[in-house]
């Protein structure tokens, strides 16, 4: 046990004692929720160590949060994180999301969360592009641009599978602008865009025509990159 899981274990014991001596202080719980949460806490407030967190006590903490404070939209986004996460009930997840976006609807890290819920079964490609648009407008980063173009390459998947070729182009180039983006923001990101890219290809089919005779193909582009 390293000194980092030491030390969480003794806040534990310490928020408990105080949970005891003040049951009706929501913050308490709050904090320990934290510590039980353990590596799906999605927020700077994840503490690192070897501690696995005790992912039932955390949701109990979170519930007792949202009892006695019902609009601290945090307590709903945790819990949804840890309800995702570990798959214990995708759907609750989307509701407890919404719950937190209802009460903070410009929070980004709760837009993200979202758009990965809702996407996960392959569904809802245009809603999570329309909603990292907003998250672009707040934070222009290159692992935004990265996820934008994830969204959007989904969104231009289904449109070719339909025979909606002309949208499913202009969200195509949409989506590579994006890569390009986030490319030039952070080089790093060159090759899991291009792996982006040949996944999103060899899904549609290499010789599709819409494809072939796309004007922002990021192939080309990577020498330019380079």
């Amino acid at each position: 046990m390293d000194q980092k899981e030491l030390q969480v274990r003794k806040e534990i014991q310490e928020l408990s004692f105080l949970i005891f001596t003040e049951p009706n202080n929501y913050k308490h719980y709050y904090e320990r929720g934290i510590l039980y949460g353990g590596e799906h806490i999605k927020s700077t407030e994840c503490r690192e160590s070897d501690y696995h967190g005790d992912y039932s006590q955390a949701i109990e903490d979170f519930d007792k949060v949202i009892e006695l404070q019902p609009n601290f939209a945090n307590a709903y986004y945790h819990k949804a994180c840890i309800y995702f996460d570990l798959g214990i009930d995708d759907d609750e997840a989307e509701s407890l999301l919404e719950k937190a976006l209802a009460l903070e609807p410009n929070n980004s890290a709760y837009t993200i969360k979202y758009a990965e819920v809702i996407t996960y079964h392959g569904e809802n490609g245009d809603i999570a592009a329309e909603l990292l648009e907003k998250v672009l407008v707040q934070d222009y980063s290159a692992d935004n641009c990265i996820l934008s173009a994830g969204y959007l390459l989904q969104y231009a998947s289904y449109d070719f599978l339909i025979g909606n070729d002309v949208q499913a182009l202009q969200t195509y180039q949409k989506a590579m602008k994006r890569l390009q983006h986030a490319v030039e923001k952070d080089h790093e990101c060159l090759e899991y865009a291009t792996n982006m890219w040949s996944d999103f290809a060899e899904g549609c089919g290499y010789d599709h025509e819409s494809i072939k005779n796309g004007s922002s193909l990021l192939l080309p582009q990577i020498s330019v990159w380079m």
